[in-house]
């Protein structure tokens, strides 16, 4: 039961992971994790997909039209992010 417990994450922190896998890769932990809520959530996993879709399709429109945020914006994005937490 205790293992159950260590493994199992909720949707809060699946949607958390999903939004920093897009970013960053994850720790092993984390993927194992959140594989086993993805397997288990359906919601969560179509929240997955939509994200990484998202930003596929964000870093190619960026690309395409030579798009840049400055330091600064992107500074005050990361504040916004880590002030909702």
């Amino acid at each position: 039961m205790k293992l159950l417990k260590s493994i199992m994450i909720n949707c809060q922190e699946s949607t958390l992971l999903s939004s920093k896998a897009v970013e960053e890769p994850l720790s092993l932990s984390e993927k194992f994790k959140q594989r086993i809520h993805l397997m288990l959530c359906k919601p969560c996993k179509f929240f997955s997909d939509q994200i990484r879709m998202i930003h596929t399709t964000l870093k190619s429109v960026q690309n395409d039209r030579g798009i840049q945020v400055s330091a600064e914006k992107k500074q005050a994005m990361q504040e916004k992010i880590n002030s909702s937490k």
